[in-house]
Order: C-alpha cells, then sequence, then structure tokens
C-alpha cells in the first residue's frame, strides 16, 4: 500500500510538472498587445469660436479676451480638475497613459497653477511626474507655429514633468518648422535647439503617432497617417524609406495602432470590443502574425474631456478589458515601456504590419488553405437582425456564436454541418440587451472573430 502510495504521488507530481510545463510554453507562445491610453493638447484647443464643433468644450468665460481657452484661467482650472481625475483612474485601475502636451497648455499652468492640496502642493505636471507610480508617461507635443518640441521638452521640465525620450506626434514625410529654423523628424537623431529656448537641446529616443502631410492641400491631413500596430527603425522620409526597417538607424518608430477611430465617438464597449478582437487575433494565430510586437493606443483627446461622464467611460474600458489583462493577452504599458519589451523580449525583430490589415477591419484569407476568403455582417450597426455571409472551400461543421465585451458567449446561433460553397445566416437580434456584441464564425479549419454594434 505505501508503494502504491508513493507511486500515486510521484504521478501526481509528473503531472503536475508536464502542466507546469505547458503553462510555460503557452505563456512562452502567447502574442500579447501591448495598450496605452494618449492624450493630445493642441495648440488651438479650446479657442473662441470652437464652442460649435462636434466636440465638448468648457468655453472661455469671456469671448474672445484670450487666444485660447487654456489661457483661461476658469477653463484652465477646469480641464486641470479632469485631468487629476483622469490619472487617478489610470493609476487605481493599473491602467498606463501617455499624457502628450502642447506648449499652451503648459503655459496656461506657469500662469494659474501654484499647487494645492488635491496634488500634495505641486503643479499638475509636476504632479503627474512624481505621483502615479510610472502609471503617467510624459511626453513632449507641438504644432511648431512658434515654439518647437524642444521648446516644450524644456516647459515640461522647467515645470518638473521629467519629460520623456518620446516624441509625441510628428509629421513623417515632411519637414517641420518654418523658414531657417525648418527640419524633419531625422534630425531629431541629433538632437534639435530650442526656438524659444536656444540655450536647450532635445535628443529624443522613440518617434510615436505618424500624421501625413498632403502636399497638395499644403496642410497635415491625416488620411496620409502611418497607422501600424508595429514598430521599426524608419529610414527616412520617404514613403518607401519610412516603411523600410534600417538596423543602423538609432531613432524607433512606434505605431498606435488605432484607425482614425477618437474613442470619444464611441461607447466603452465599442472600444474595449475593438482591442479584444485584435487581441482575439493573436491568439487565433490567423492575422496578424504571432510571435510578433504589437501596440494600441486609445485617445483621450482633451477637447472630449467636457463630455459628461468622460472620466467613468475611461474607467469602464480599463474594467472591459481586465478579464483580457489577467490572462497576460493584454498588457498596459507605457511608449517607453512598450519599446523597452520591443528590444529586449522581441529581439529588434521589426513588425511593419499596417493595421487596415487586422481583425477589427474584417480579415481575408487565402482561399487555398482550405479557409473562407471573407466572412461579412451587414448591417452593422443592425437593430433587429443581421446577416451573415461565408463561403467555404469544403464541407465542415460550422458554428456561429455572439460574444460579450469579455468573451462570455451570450447566444450559439448554429453548430451545423454545412456543406461547400457560398452561405448567409440570419440572425435576430431583439431579444438581446447588449448594444456591442462579438461575432465568431468557426470551423474546423479557421476561426474569425468581428465586432458588431446593436442599435437600442
Amino acid at each position: 500500500m505505501k508503494r502504491f502510495s508513493f507511486l500515486c504521488g510521484v504521478l501526481i507530481l509528473v503531472c503536475a510538472m508536464q502542466q507546469m510545463r505547458l503553462t510555460r510554453l503557452s505563456a512562452q507562445t502567447m502574442t500579447p498587445l501591448y495598450v496605452n491610453f494618449f492624450t493630445h493638447n493642441e495648440e488651438r484647443d479650446y479657442c473662441t469660436g470652437q464652442t460649435t464643433d462636434i466636440y465638448c468644450y468648457f468655453p472661455p468665460v469671456a469671448a474672445k479676451s484670450q487666444p485660447c481657452g487654456y489661457q483661461d484661467q476658469t477653463v484652465f482650472l477646469r480641464l486641470r480638475s479632469v485631468l487629476k481625475e483622469l490619472a487617478d483612474t489610470v493609476r487605481t485601475k493599473g491602467a498606463k497613459w501617455n499624457w502628450e502636451s502642447d506648449w499652451v497648455f503648459l503655459a496656461g499652468v506657469r500662469s494659474f497653477d501654484k499647487g494645492d492640496a488635491t496634488t500634495a502642493g505641486k503643479n499638475i505636471v509636476k504632479w503627474l511626474a512624481e505621483n502615479n507610480s510610472s502609471a503617467v508617461e510624459i511626453d513632449a507635443h507641438a504644432h511648431e507655429s512658434s515654439y518647437n518640441y524642444a521648446d516644450v521638452a524644456f516647459m515640461l521640465d522647467s515645470l518638473g514633468g521629467k519629460p520623456s525620450k518620446v516624441v509625441g506626434g510628428f509629421t513623417w514625410n515632411f519637414t517641420q518648422g518654418n523658414g531657417g529654423s525648418a527640419y524633419t523628424w531625422m534630425d531629431f537623431d541629433k538632437g534639435i535647439q530650442g526656438w524659444k529656448y536656444p540655450n536647450f537641446t532635445w535628443k529624443p529616443d522613440i518617434l510615436w503617432g505618424a500624421a501625413g502631410y498632403n502636399r497638395r492641400r499644403g496642410q497635415t491631413d491625416h488620411t496620409y497617417d502611418v497607422e501600424t500596430p508595429g514598430v521599426w527603425r524608419p529610414r527616412d522620409t520617404s514613403e518607401t524609406g519610412f516603411k523600410t526597417h534600417d538596423p543602423t538607424k538609432r531613432l524607433v518608430f512606434l505605431g498606435n495602432g488605432y484607425s482614425k477611430a477618437n474613442d470619444s465617438s464611441k461607447t466603452a464597449e465599442q472600444i474595449a470590443g475593438e482591442i479584444i478582437a485584435f487581441a482575439d487575433s493573436l491568439q487565433q494565430g490567423t492575422k496578424p502574425p504571432t510571435g510578433r510586437s504589437y501596440s494600441y493606443s486609445i485617445d483621450l483627446h482633451q477637447k472630449f474631456w467636457a463630455c459628461p461622464g468622460y472620466a467613468a467611460r475611461t474607467a469602464r474600458v480599463i474594467d472591459l478589458l481586465k478579464p483580457y489583462v489577467q490572462q497576460g493577452r493584454i498588457i498596459w504599458a507605457t511608449n517607453t515601456e512598450k519599446v523597452s519589451v520591443w528590444k529586449t523580449q522581441y529581439k529588434e525583430q521589426p513588425n511593419l504590419y499596417p493595421y487596415a490589415q487586422n481583425v477589427v477591419s474584417g480579415i481575408r484569407f487565402d482561399a487555398s488553405s482550405g479557409t473562407p476568403n471573407h466572412v461579412s455582417i451587414a448591417p452593422n450597426p443592425a437593430s433587429e437582425q443581421v446577416f451573415v455571409q461565408f463561403r467555404l472551400a469544403r464541407s465542415e461543421r460550422v458554428k456561429i456564436s455572439l460574444y460579450n465585451v469579455l468573451g462570455q458567449e451570450v447566444a450559439s446561433v448554429m453548430d451545423s454541418e454545412l456543406g461547400e460553397g457560398e452561405h448567409t445566416v440570419n440572425i435576430a437580434l431583439g431579444h438581446l440587451s447588449l448594444s456591442f456584441l462579438l461575432l465568431r464564425v468557426s470551423g474546423a479549419s479557421f476561426s474569425q472573430m468581428q465586432s458588431l454594434q446593436v442599435l437600442r
């Protein structure tokens, strides 16, 4: 009996060790999605005359008394309050945020912010840098009408902001600035001098947020943005050169991964659903390719901070992503942390994967592989019903299910053997109360998930 008990104990130990080995293997082969929030405040945000825009504004108290609302003390203090609330939300819930400031807001800090009890007597910039347990990273951002990135970095440093080495948004295919002070992003490699503070030189390491310049229109046009969840070292300012990895270059480009979807135009469920769908595509090993470093940034644009319930919606996004964070499939990381992971864990393997091909936009499969070449859902958004269309290269059992943003199945639509060819499935939605769903179509040889908005 003792020998039998001993053998049972050995068997249990071996099984446990095997399970631990499989768990470690799974962790090693899992491709996580590195996620953060980011914020831009611009030179012209909250300017007089913009209150009729689609955004939510704190209007200046005295119309046209100052060029921008950041220089209106009442407006500035309201923005400061929301900034503090958002930072508290991000920090306490374990998320990460890159706050990227232009010079106008910083001028407001100099004029009006002497610190108070809510920020331990510090101005808001110094408090962000020192009292948020690495949850908030501060980047320089500049539109360069009169201040360049070095000037903004100097202002951040003088306010106690400890600016990172991240260029928080730049023009990738054209010259920055004007006249004899003009330069391209390639000049960041040697360091640039300030225009307002010429004795200060700033030498960043990371490029983030590649906005495009439309030469025909003579202005920045986000149609030409380089949108990618990848990371590489770009060669030069030409289209081919920027999208070519050159390991000899020092500057690293980190993609923001989002596709012109400002989070404020969407519900928390929609934002989280898109990120979850992207993380699912990495686990499925379809597209994008696994085993590379992927980044996604969620826009918390300052123009929207006056919208009702803004901080609460931000908290809701974090809560919806929490199950994936707990599984290690989503990892909160600042821009600097993302690049550090790329260098250490991914050995600087370049990833030039364009965002437009990811699961959120719909994946096209190679027909020769025996999987569907396209799964489409329409209409989307939908109200009472939605039609799912797909093609099978051969007969197989197909399952269609609906999930909430936490990955929990809420309805099994189909689980049947289907023949080769085109198929259309009608799904009734009237009995479902959710406003955002994830729809998965899967078989023996494929699996695809798409997001679905339900109008109520």
